[in-house]
């Protein structure tokens, strides 16, 4: 009764914007594909294969199809991902309206990331208002102010398939989250989301010309006999044609972990040269990027290009891993590629 109470809303809720639809700037696509390919792959002293991502991909070529549409007040998004054993299909998809120029409502499996501040290590933001492996629902974005976002997440409580038991109550299926963007200075970004009990706090620096600088703080509290805490920092300068970034990662739970890496790229528009290195002593953030993360020291030389469309290419040799457990120590040859269409 009270899922179908949810989706009346959003029906009240988009009857009363159609008439905003037809204003506006013209409607546009924007689609996209991304993907890795390893020819080269191997893990410890096993067997070299191709063609097969780490363990974290499951088996086959990682691919993700992205499709989008903007009419101005209203559009969809929808990305099928393949290769991917815990993925697989329709990843996420959703429709969203605006209204007055204030509100967004946004209904489907949404990829809502806007009240989490991420970072090199950090970037794909896990649980964010909505994201990747969520439950059905609704998200609700108010703007009330010029650079402020208040956001409220509404989700459906998943169900345990093996014992048809609802896995997330319903008094405990919310999240919240707020950003606000001072312009030349920064953005500062809070969530809160109850089914997963978890908290998060960042700022995202842009008052120094060419320097960029993050830094955020998420807290896990589903296991009150062990709480977690992770702090991230990130930093990048340029000074063309080149460019560094740091990116460091602090874990704190059963055990201190912790991770870093740096990043140095030079530009030679459209192409660069650039060589990534880190060490992790099993927080496994650094190398998570190319598909390939493990603890000790890790090194990526490669070679990019970047294009006006949005599509790119990049292709290089990585290590990773096998200062501490040799037998996992892994190496490939990624080729991570975005095509835009």
């Amino acid at each position: 009764m009270k899922k179908a109470w949810v989706f009346l809303f959003a029906l009240v809720l988009l009857i009363a914007s159609v008439p905003l639809f037809a204003e506006g700037a013209a409607p546009k696509w924007t689609n996209w594909s991304e993907g890795i390919i390893y020819p080269f792959y191997q893990t410890g002293t096993a067997a070299a294969t191709n063609g097969v991502g780490p363990n974290w991909i499951g088996a086959g070529t990682y691919q993700g199809w992205y499709f989008n549409y903007d009419g101005n007040n209203y559009g969809y998004a929808t990305v099928f991902e393949f290769g991917d054993a815990s993925f697989g299909g329709v990843s996420f998809y959703n429709v969203y309206f605006k209204m007055f120029d204030m509100i967004k409502v946004t209904l489907g499996k949404p990829n809502v990331r806007d009240y989490r501040i991420t970072d090199k290590i950090n970037g794909n933001g896990w649980n964010a208002l909505f994201n990747w492996g969520d439950a059905h629902g609704l998200a609700i974005q108010a703007t009330p102010v010029a650079g402020l976002s208040l956001g409220l997440g509404l989700y459906v409580p998943q169900t345990n398939a093996a014992t048809n038991a609802v896995a997330t109550d319903w008094a405990k299926s919310f999240g919240v989250g707020a950003s606000y963007a001072i312009p030349d200075l920064a953005t500062i970004a809070v969530d809160y989301r109850a089914d997963k009990s978890q908290f998060s706090v960042g700022a995202n620096i842009t008052a120094i010309k060419d320097i960029g600088i993050t830094a955020s703080y998420q807290a896990d509290f589903a296991n009150s006999a062990q709480l977690k805490h992770n702090a991230f920092v990130s930093a990048s300068a340029s000074f063309a044609p080149i460019t560094v970034a740091f990116s460091g990662v602090v874990k704190l739970a059963a055990t201190t972990n912790y991770a870093a890496e740096v990043d140095v790229q030079y530009a030679m528009a459209p192409m660069a040269l650039g060589i990534t290195a880190g060490y992790d002593n099993g927080a496994g953030w650094v190398g998570s990027g190319n598909g390939i993360a493990g603890d000790g020291i890790s090194f990526y030389p490669y070679v990019s290009f970047n294009y006006d469309n949005g599509s790119s290419l990049k292709i290089g040799f990585v290590y990773a891993g096998g200062s501490t457990t040799p037998a996992v120590a892994q190496m490939g040859i990624p080729i991570m590629y975005t095509w835009a269409f």
